[in-house]
């Protein structure tokens, strides 16, 4: 409703669209918000994630705040534990070579950043309450309430002039002619060579690069969009009719319908199947505890006997407690306390459930090694324990910040996953279990699955009488070596890539690469 200026008198008339207005630090921002979407695809969606997407988050954090500087609004201290914590996960980009990590920190980025607009420009009640996840959730849809404003913004300052409108329609008029034109161009190559010919001559000077640029251009104009929109947005606090928490508590009271009895009966069954659970498996799992074996099971069999079952049910157990925590009929605004319990006793089994994996886990990496799916549901049954922990305090005391407490669980156990470097971790830890008979054999064949970080390890290992000729074929292989010409630039350099070329050339091997620091 803010977009539209209803008048107070008159019959009938229709509502108009408010006009957008465009200050001068509004045209400022949309011309940066290109600059912005350009990076963002030229540096990380069209190349290997690298030091440019940890120099585009520098850049973009000093982009926003000097925006929110111009609008006026005084950095919270939610504003600035934000962009604290996406400054203290921009070094990833840069120092780490596992993609699924890389890819990772760039959603946690957005998300970030996308959150940053939304708390520091007053959008919403308040930094990591009850209402975050929908806060979020708002951040990440707001933009579209602006998503077309940015060639409004960009072209604003022209039209205060004859001069400028000019220009701005003969720039419109050139677009508009790229089209047809291509479309005459094609044809006119296609039906004479001597034209064919002398356009080759015409533009052989333009490189391979600068077509590369106008294509990234081209893609890069929704994410400009996107960009400007969360600015605009925010400066203007166009969208704070959308998703408030009046809104969302009518929602809440909508769907909180199902009465304590209900969700009891809803969940004493999965308690009663896990207490049988617990008592028909009583040995076999505690085996697990002391480090026994099961008779009839290979090692290998044992620790995989069930581990990914136990991790399904952990989830669905989660998404059990939350659905009973949101659509409980409330008392005086609280959960109904049998409702508390149950959900407790089901979080209490859901840990000894996760207890029992990450045992048979341990068991599985003692006998066979270390893999980045063992590191990484590892990493994920540990979080889900610290949140059902969580969860159980929460059903006790009402007085405990979830949410916030959730929070910096997660950002310390993401920051020790991404910085942990798990790929050299995989690969060093493999070597020494080996080097210390803790394995039989080594697989180098599969450190091949692992990033650059894994290559100094397996170098060294080209010194091995017993290894040495698999450590060769797994440095030859790498595409530092197999491919006779590497270039790198700024936005894919790491030091993990570095560290692996000084390895292969450290064994003798010939690296052809150049690193640029530009592109």
């Amino acid at each position: 409703m803010d977009n539209l200026n209803v008048p107070t008198s008159g019959n009938a008339v229709q509502p108009q669209l408010k006009k957008p207005e465009y200050l001068t630090y509004h045209s400022v921002m949309a011309w940066l918000a290109a600059v912005a979407g350009f990076l963002f695809v030229k540096w990380i969606m069209m190349s290997e994630i690298g030091a440019g997407a940890t120099l585009f988050v520098i850049l973009f954090t000093v982009m926003s705040v000097i925006c929110a500087k111009k609008a006026g609004c005084t950095l919270n201290a939610g504003s600035v534990i934000l962009i604290v914590s996406a400054l203290a996960f921009a070094p990833v980009f840069t120092i780490s070579a596992n993609g699924l990590l890389k890819f990772l920190t760039i959603v946690l980025e957005i998300l970030i950043f996308a959150y940053w607009y939304l708390i520091t420009f007053g959008q919403c009640g308040g930094f990591l309450r009850a209402y975050t996840p929908t806060d979020i959730l708002k951040s990440l849809l707001v933009p579209f309430g602006s998503f077309g404003n940015v060639f409004g913004a960009m072209t604003a300052p022209l039209k205060k002039s004859a001069a400028g409108k000019r220009a701005l329609y003969i720039f419109l008029g050139c677009v508009a002619a790229v089209i047809p034109t291509a479309l005459v161009l094609i044809m006119l190559l296609n039906a004479d060579d001597a034209f064919s010919q002398f356009v080759v001559y015409l533009f052989s000077g333009i490189g391979e690069s600068a077509v590369r640029n106008i294509l990234i251009l081209l893609i890069s104009v929704p994410f400009t969009m996107y960009i400007f929109g969360m600015i605009y947005t925010a400066c203007t606090n166009r969208c704070r009719g959308f998703m408030t928490d009046a809104s969302v508590e009518r929602f809440n009271c909508a769907v909180s319908i199902a009465p304590a009895p209900f969700l009891c009966a809803l969940t004493a069954p999965l308690c009663i199947v896990y207490v049988l659970f617990f008592i028909s498996q009583a040995g076999y799992y505690l085996d697990a505890f002391s480090g026994i074996i099961t008779t009839g099971f290979s090692a290998a069999e044992y620790a995989r006997q069930g581990f990914f079952e136990l991790c399904r049910v952990s989830v669905i157990n989660a998404a059990v407690i939350a659905l009973s925590a949101v659509i409980s009929k409330k008392q005086d605004g609280k959960t109904p306390v049998p409702v508390r319990i149950m959900c407790s006793i089901l979080s209490l089994f859901t840990l000894m459930l996760i207890a029992t994996a990450l045992r048979k886990m341990v068991l599985y990496i003692q006998n066979y090694g270390l893999t980045l799916k063992r590191i990484y549901t590892s990493w994920f049954m540990l979080l889900l324990a610290v949140i059902f922990i969580l969860i159980i305090i929460k059903q006790v005391t009402r007085r405990l910040p979830f949410v916030k407490i959730a929070a910096a669980a997660f950002a310390v156990m993401f920051a020790l996953l991404v910085y942990s470097d798990v790929d050299a971790l995989t690969a060093r830890t493999n070597i020494n279990m080996y080097k210390s008979g803790h394995l039989e054999t080594l697989d180098i064949s599969a450190m091949s699955e692992l990033s650059d970080s894994a290559v100094p390890f397996v170098a060294e290992l080209t010194k091995d009488e017993q290894l040495k000729t698999e450590a060769w074929t797994y440095c030859c292989d790498s595409r530092y070596v197999k491919y006779k010409y590497h270039d790198a630039g700024l936005s894919s350099f790491n030091f993990a890539k570095l560290r692996a070329v000084n390895a292969l050339r450290d064994i003798g091997l010939e690296v052809n690469i150049r690193i640029r620091f530009w592109d």
